[in-house]
């Protein structure tokens, strides 16, 4: 007499993963805390040097108040030439001061990076995604895959339409051909704004 045995185990069978919309909504949402985070701290830091503005501001009139106190009690033919030259480096040293604040006020992107976040999102392309992003004042590039190499030109026509994409031009492309998930990976870089006004 014959026994069938049956060596099939249903747990070690190799099971295939799908991302899903919750999966999809959590990193989303990482990424747009991630953002907030990052726009918080830049107002964070314009708050600061508001308040160090303010503070030199008032320790400047402080200052002018003390000079002019100063100038009325002392002769006019003994010091005028030193007090000018003292209120001259004041002056200088104030407006040195304030440039740098207004250098540091408009260092960075005050306006975020959200729009480019929404862009992103809104531009879908069936066949294609992206798996990187680098948004630099100056340049941005983007790396992703895409199941054919023919819906990459409809995907950079379809972010060239969002306004905040105007004005940038891709101008350096990469692509190679992965065995592994069978898509073509690439690599876009837009052209940075000094090469661009040249």
């Amino acid at each position: 007499m014959s026994q069938q045995i049956n060596l099939l185990n249903l747990a070690f069978k190799k099971r295939t993963h799908y991302i899903t919309l919750p999966s999809l909504l959590q990193a989303l949402g990482l990424i747009v805390g991630a953002v907030l985070c990052f726009y918080g701290f830049g107002e964070y830091q314009v708050i600061q040097l508001e308040k160090q503005y303010t503070e030199m501001s008032r320790r400047y009139d402080k200052e002018q108040e003390l000079n002019s106190k100063q100038l009325s009690e002392l002769t006019v033919q003994q010091n005028t030439q030193a007090l000018q030259e003292e209120a001259k480096k004041l002056e200088s040293q104030l407006a040195s001061q304030q440039s740098m604040i207004e250098s540091q006020k408009s260092v960075g992107n005050t306006e975020g990076y959200s729009e480019y976040l929404r862009a992103f999102s809104r531009q879908i392309v069936q066949g294609l995604w992206l798996s990187r992003f680098k948004i630099e004042a100056a340049q941005l590039s983007l790396s992703g895959y895409a199941a054919n190499p023919a819906l990459l030109p409809m995907y950079i026509q379809r972010l060239g339409k969002e306004s905040v994409m105007q004005g940038k031009t891709f101008s350096n492309l990469e692509m190679s051909h992965t065995r592994a998930q069978g898509a073509i990976e690439f690599t876009l870089q837009s052209t940075p704004v000094s090469e661009e006004k040249k």
